[in-house]
C-alpha cells in the first residue's frame, strides 16, 4: 500500500484502523482479482489525499481530513452494492451498515485534530 500522508498518530491510527476494517469487508467477500482492483482505486484516493494543499485556510483542513475516509466509504459501498447476491446480501448489508457508523465515529474523531498552523 502506498505511503500515507498523516498529521499526527491520532489521524494516522484513525485512518489505519478505518482502512483496515473496509479492507477486511472487501477481502471477505471478494475475488483475489477483484480485490487487486479495489486496492488500485484506493491507491488513487491515497494519491489525492496526499497531494491535497490543506494548507491554505480551516475548509481545507477539515477537507483534508476527511478525504481518504468519506471517499473510500463511498468507494466500498459502491462496491459492495455491485458484489450482492441473494447469497450475500445479508453479509453485505451487515458490512455496508458498518461502515457507515464507523464513518460517522471517525469523521467525529477527526474533528477533534486542530490545523497544524493554529
Amino acid at each position: 500500500m502506498k505511503q500515507i500522508q498523516f498529521v499526527n498518530e491520532i489521524h494516522k491510527i484513525i485512518i489505519l484502523d478505518y482502512m483496515q476494517m473496509i479492507l477486511e469487508y472487501v477481502q471477505d467477500v471478494s475475488t483475489k482479482e477483484k480485490q487487486k482492483d479495489f486496492e488500485e482505486i484506493v491507491l488513487l484516493l491515497i494519491e489525492y489525499h496526499n497531494s491535497y494543499n490543506k494548507d491554505k485556510h480551516f475548509g481545507n483542513w477539515l477537507d483534508f481530513l476527511y478525504i481518504i475516509p468519506v471517499n473510500l466509504s463511498l468507494i466500498t459501498q459502491g462496491y459492495l452494492s455491485a458484489l450482492k447476491t441473494k447469497s450475500n446480501k445479508d453479509k453485505i448489508n451487515t458490512y455496508k451498515f458498518m461502515i457507515s457508523a464507523k464513518l460517522e465515529d471517525v469523521v467525529s474523531k477527526l474533528n477533534e485534530i486542530k490545523p497544524i498552523n493554529e
